[in-house]
């Protein structure tokens, strides 16, 4: 992600109160959360993990593994 984007991200977490975020980061499922903490920097998608409830850091550390761990080819599979 470009600079740009990741410094109007961080004004964006920045600006909301930390109790609307995790309202609204929470609501989200687990899988496309872990995706985007990781197209964040390192600090930001920490400070989303903490905002999170202990289970659902949980779910989504377990999602960021199994993302980390998935391979894309561009090759079509064949059966």
């Amino acid at each position: 992600m470009s600079g740009y984007y990741q410094q109007r991200i961080h004004r964006a977490l920045n600006s909301i109160a930390p109790e609307t975020l995790q309202l609204r980061v929470s609501s989200l499922p687990d899988r496309d959360l872990a995706m985007a903490i990781e197209a964040l920097d390192s600090e930001d998608g920490r400070r989303i993990l903490v905002l999170l409830p202990p289970a659902k850091a949980l779910r989504v550390k377990q999602e960021q593994d199994y993302l980390s761990r998935l391979r894309f080819t561009s090759s079509p599979v064949s059966y």
